[in-house]
């Protein structure tokens, strides 16, 4: 694979107090190259040489956090020395125990960590956010890789000598399974290069979350004309908020349980976390709940199979929380009304982008459009608002409660309840009545709904 025109090197390293070994290969003349530091052999200098090249883009799985660090702490140190191994190997394992471990300071190893001197790419940090991140292991397994490999050892103590190429066939073989990953994300990684030509921003090692917030608030700030420095410590936070305060007005029901589980909740005071108040009750048969985390039914392991007369539907609102936001003005105030103009306009952008047929803009904006709601409780970002968040949430899914107590009154069967949508099953001749609801529901809640048809539901657990 090429990068901006470079091969890409998967590499990987392994570290012990007395040994060191890097692991190299070229995805696109297929060759391996082998770097070892240890009582056999000293290939520090040949190491650094090859990583001191601008030929090559340097592929990793959570090698910004890990694998670069070490590589740019041996360049700096071991380029051109004559260092005995086990003071290059025992310099290095001493690092490594810095970095893995989560009490250090980090004021000990950034000077490496954010060194650039060479071009990279993480594929652990493009494709998961923070708390979605998985082990190259766990990822070997989902991805069925053919040889999914571990090495016992005690990884604190010396390696023994007869031990070394049972290692390094280890950290050939993480480098091989890494590679079968990078072919799989070449349309990852070909996004990232069209928005990075774009809108001049580095992203190939960003995961689409933190490529959303960084495009809003380049926006943002070319809206406002306000500095980084300006908004980066602007907060709304909450300690408590009334959801009477929260839900909007026009919502009502007809049914007595959905009755009174709107006063139930109006009645409610909830800290802006997910956790905190969850209500479950029975809606024509089904186990529903909703809460602070959202609203989802409590169903079994099952097959539907619709009889001749239904139809099986699956009915979602589009881009819901997007959607919730500029319909309704749910957005974080301390960024005023400039913030939901620029919103509305990213979501506008995106539609022409769509019917256009740009795909890289079109994927960018959703990016931009559906990774606010996260960083909308993430107390740390710029645009942290529980209250926003609150918002969306409930009102999102007692809208659904809306739209199904409107379906059920026509008989419709609803089976599941999920975060933006319902699936369920219609008479075939009350098909008619079914979309004549959907209008209905569109013009009471500001949404666009999205009807599949489908031949059967197997499930097996959600």
């Amino acid at each position: 694979m090429l990068i901006r025109n470079k091969p890409c090197i998967v590499f990987d390293i392994e570290v012990f107090i007395n040994c060191f070994h890097c692991t190299c290969y070229n995805t696109e003349t297929k060759a391996i190259y082998k770097f070892e530091v240890s009582e056999r052999k000293n290939e520090i200098k040949e190491l650094c040489g090859f990583f001191a090249t601008t030929d090559f883009y340097f592929v990793g799985y959570n090698n910004i956090h890990y694998d670069n660090p070490i590589i740019n702490y041996c360049l700096e140190f071991f380029s051109d020395c004559d260092f005995p191994y086990w003071k290059i190997c025992n310099s290095i394992f001493n690092l490594s125990r810095v970095i893995t471990n989560k009490d250090s300071d980090l004021e000990l190893w950034k000077r490496w960590k954010y060194a650039t001197k060479f071009p990279t790419l993480d594929l652990l940090t493009m494709l998961y956010s923070t708390a979605l991140r998985v082990s190259l292991k766990e990822m070997q397994v989902t991805m069925h890789y053919k040889n999914v490999q571990e090495f016992i050892t005690d990884w604190q103590s010396p390696l023994s000598i007869d031990k070394i190429d049972e290692m390094i066939q280890y950290n050939l073989n993480d480098v091989m399974s890494t590679t079968e990953l990078l072919n799989r994300c070449s349309k990852d990684i070909d996004l990232r290069i069209g928005i990075e030509d774009e809108y001049r921003i580095k992203c190939l090692s960003k995961d689409g979350v933190n490529i959303g917030m960084e495009i809003l608030k380049q926006k943002y700030l070319e809206k406002t004309g306000l500095t980084w420095d300006q908004i980066k410590d602007l907060r709304s936070p909450m300690d408590y908020i009334s959801l009477k305060d929260v839900i909007l007005t026009k919502i009502s029901y007809t049914t007595p349980i959905l009755q009174n589980l709107l006063k139930r909740l109006k009645m409610a005071v909830v800290s802006p976390g997910r956790k905190g108040l969850e209500e479950q009750f029975i809606l024509d048969g089904v186990k529903i709940s909703v809460g602070v985390g959202g609203i989802h039914s409590k169903n079994t392991a099952e097959i539907i199979i619709p009889k001749d007369d239904e139809v099986l539907l699956d009915c979602d609102a589009a881009s819901l929380y997007p959607s919730l936001l500029i319909a309704y003005g749910f957005y974080p105030k301390h960024l005023g009304t400039a913030f939901l103009e620029v919103y509305s306009g990213i979501k506008d952008e995106r539609m022409e982008a769509k019917h256009n047929g740009n795909k890289v803009k079109n994927e960018t904006l959703k990016l931009s459009l559906n990774g606010l709601s996260g960083n909308l409780q993430n107390e740390y970002s710029w645009v942290f608002s529980p209250f926003a968040v609150m918002q969306i949430r409930m009102n999102g899914q007692l809208l659904l409660l809306k739209l199904a107590e409107m379906l059920i009154a026509i008989d419709c069967k609803i089976i599941q309840y999920n975060t933006d949508g319902l699936f369920l099953i219609c008479k075939k001749n009350r098909k008619e009545e079914y979309d004549q609801v959907i209008k209905e529901f569109e013009q009471f809640s500001r949404l666009t709904m999205e009807t599949e048809h489908f031949e059967g539901m197997y499930q097996y657990a959600i």
